[in-house]
């Protein structure tokens, strides 16, 4: 197989946010009160916003709405916004400077808002990496679903088999599965993901280069 493009998903991949994330969203909880039990909560890594709301709003009735309730998040929380360079992945410029250098294309297809995807890959300087940036939000479903995904290979003009995915959530890798791509996931065993799905995994990024490496030895002969 000859891959083009590599896509990044970026929550758990590029920056370690989920861990971080998942703790706000538990303080900011029992902030309003709200008990949720963990591995309820465990359910929203890994998705968006909107997913996480659904699971929320089931325990409390009081928040009807998806927009209100992240207002106030982010209210709460905008005397501590997230430092993205202090949890930046080892290796992920190094890795994407080395596809760069061999011709790989680059795209980003994440389940994060907009805005977050802005501010970390601006604060890290890696944006200009990636010639296609897609987020969950500019689709009506997002991960698991292989929209994103798709999209990609549409925008791109690519067939599904020359794209490889990097990924970490079942969400993620289930999107791209089925999308028909190729998935590579970074194991993550602090919560309970599914990575099964996933063609193979690895710990760090330099087995994603060697991977690629042996793919373009394996064409050659």
């Amino acid at each position: 197989m000859t891959f083009k493009v590599v896509i990044f998903d970026m929550d758990g991949v590029i920056v370690d946010t989920e861990p971080l994330q998942f703790a706000r969203q538990m303080e900011y909880l029992q902030h309003l009160g709200i008990t949720i039990p963990e591995e309820t909560l465990m359910k929203m890594v890994g998705g968006n916003k909107k997913m996480a709301f659904q699971i929320i709003s089931t325990y409390c009735k009081e928040e009807t709405s998806f927009e209100e309730y992240y207002k106030r998040f982010s209210a709460y929380y905008a005397d501590r916004p997230i430092d993205f360079t202090e949890i930046l992945n080892e290796g992920i410029i190094e890795t994407l400077g080395w596809l760069k250098s061999q011709g790989y294309r680059l795209a980003l297809a994440s389940s994060g808002a907009p805005e977050k995807i802005e501010a970390a890959l601006t604060q890290c300087k890696i944006k200009d990496y990636f010639e296609l940036i897609l987020s969950g939000d500019m689709f009506k479903a997002s991960k698991p679903h292989p929209e994103i995904y798709q999209t990609v290979a549409q925008k791109m003009c690519l067939a599904p088999e020359e794209c490889l995915v990097i990924e970490d959530s079942n969400y993620g890798i289930e999107s791209a599965t089925r999308a028909g791509m190729y998935t590579l996931a970074k194991r993550e065993e602090r919560f309970p993901f599914s990575q099964e799905q996933a063609d193979g995994l690895f710990d760090s990024f330099s087995e994603v280069i060697a991977f690629l490496e042996n793919q373009v030895l394996k064409a050659a002969n």
